[in-house]
């Protein structure tokens, strides 16, 4: 496990301070008196080899640098989950987001872009007009006037994912998709629904 992996920080908190040194064992076989230090090590490798009841670690993955057809093949799989809306709140949306809707089949689907990059807004309104006619989807693209950098995936308003990196720089860089835990969904989208109210329509599908 890497250095930032959830595994080693959970490892590291519980035997940080406490390191037993023993002998190696060439045979393999335990020597007299250390059967009492690897009991104490036993059931915190069992909790951790448990990864599949890890509710933390099944929300999260992380990307290295290079890692570009994972990752867009990872986003898409998460987008197709998808039954009712889309909502992808990125404060430097470009039309490299275009290649992550490409793959998305139901005409029932609703797509929100909200974004904070007006500089490139026309440009991405210019091709999504295109993408649409060919696609057929249902898309509302906003801009925002706001400091803050926000990477957020929205799925039917009851599931979320934050990442920390932008649609247009993945696979440059390592970077994580985290699902939002529970707790926080509904604040999380309260604001985001407040910023959308704010934003400027610069594109709808229905109106082309």
């Amino acid at each position: 496990f890497g250095d930032d992996s959830i595994i080693y920080r959970k490892y590291d908190k519980e035997l940080r301070g406490k390191t037993i040194y023993t002998s190696k064992t060439i045979d393999g076989y335990l020597k007299k008196g250390e059967e009492a230090v690897y009991s104490r090590w036993t059931p915190l490798l069992e909790e951790l080899l448990k990864i599949e009841d890890t509710e933390e670690l099944q929300d999260q993955i992380i990307f290295q640098s290079g890692d570009y057809y994972t990752a867009l093949t990872y986003i898409r799989e998460l987008l197709h989950k998808a039954q009712k809306s889309i909502l992808i709140y990125d404060a430097y949306l470009d039309s490299s987001i275009l290649k992550y809707l490409q793959r998305i089949e139901s005409r029932e689907l609703n797509i929100y872009l909200l974004s904070q990059a007006k500089k490139g807004a026309k440009d991405l309104a210019e091709d999504l007009k295109i993408f649409c006619q060919q696609y057929d989807l249902n898309i509302e693209l906003r801009f925002l006037n706001s400091n803050t950098h926000p990477r957020y995936i929205f799925l039917d308003d009851e599931v979320a994912y934050e990442m920390t990196a932008s649609f247009n720089t993945v696979g440059k860089a390592e970077f994580t998709i985290q699902k939002l835990q529970e707790k926080h969904l509904n604040e999380r989208r309260l604001t985001i629904d407040q910023r959308w109210n704010e934003s400027e329509q610069y594109f709808l599908s229905s109106d082309n």
